[in-house]
């Protein structure tokens, strides 16, 4: 399945089609690099049509000359550095001799 058929879709490589796991995949070029994403799995998470919409958003990051993966990679580390950074002062405990 073509994502679309019009000339700035074909010309930037963006793509989405259901792959042999059932999960659809969107495929698309920034810069000199062909990334793939995964909007969901097919069936019980996602419908053709709704796998169609997520295509759309991220297309139209993709034409906003924003890269869809990169970001969540940087939301995912921010989050990590977050829970980290939690963890280790819930770990330290109460400090004692500090008025409050």
């Amino acid at each position: 399945m073509r994502c679309c058929a019009t000339r700035l879709c074909q010309d930037s490589g963006c793509g989405s089609r259901p792959a042999a796991r059932g999960r659809y995949i969107f495929q698309y070029r920034a810069g000199a690099k062909f990334w793939r994403t995964v909007p969901g799995t097919f069936g019980a998470e996602l419908t053709t049509a709704q796998a169609r919409k997520k295509a759309e958003s991220l297309r139209g990051q993709v034409r906003d000359a924003r890269d869809p993966v990169a970001e969540r990679r940087a939301a995912g580390i921010a989050a990590a550095k977050a829970e980290a950074a939690e963890k280790s002062l819930t770990s330290l405990g109460p400090v004692s001799g500090v008025d409050v």
